[in-house]
């Protein structure tokens, strides 16, 4: 399910050639950019179309550039690495388990954590998976020299979201 879709924000493809990436916080459901455009960049899906949400107030939303999304029979495995802004290094996530055929979803399962995924979410989404990636380290120094290195978010809220993954491990990995 390597997708890939026309290039977006030239600021973006700059920041993800670095190896940062560039997060937003999330529109609220069921919310459009503001009048404003204050949160415009928020709706500019990356050219994979694979984004991590972490959850919160707010939550932030970090493009993905490439997700790896296998099914082998009733099997599932989901492959990424992780957004430098949110764990301030490179880490692979991997991810396996059995597909439930009756309701289309999968229990995955790997040394980063766990996680359920929608293999039928709607709203363009051909994966949805709710995480809670305990196996993962967060690199507080690391997130804030990237966070540092770019403009597109105050580095601050970057460290802030960073922190709080960091006491809980939790997000949501969506690929289009």
């Amino acid at each position: 399910m390597n997708r890939k879709h026309a290039p977006w924000a030239p600021l973006w493809m700059a920041l993800t050639l670095w190896g940062c990436g560039v997060a937003t916080p999330a529109p609220a459901a069921g919310t459009d950019a503001s009048a404003d455009g204050s949160l415009a960049a928020d709706l500019t899906v990356p050219p994979s179309g694979t984004v991590y949400i972490v959850p919160g107030t707010p939550p932030f939303t970090y493009p993905i550039e490439a997700a790896s999304v296998e099914q082998n029979g009733a099997q599932l495995k989901v492959r990424y690495n992780m957004p430098v802004l949110l764990v301030g290094g490179s880490q692979q996530v991997s991810l396996q388990g059995p597909i439930d055929s009756g309701t289309s979803t999968a229990a995955v399962s790997g040394a980063a954590g766990t996680a359920t995924c929608d293999l039928a979410p709607g709203g363009g989404l051909s994966l949805r998976c709710s995480e809670r990636l305990t196996g993962v380290t967060v690199d507080i120094a690391g997130v804030t020299r990237a966070a540092n290195a770019q403009t597109a978010v105050p580095a601050a809220d970057l460290i802030a979201v960073a922190v709080r993954f960091a006491g809980e491990p939790i997000g949501v990995l969506e690929v289009r």
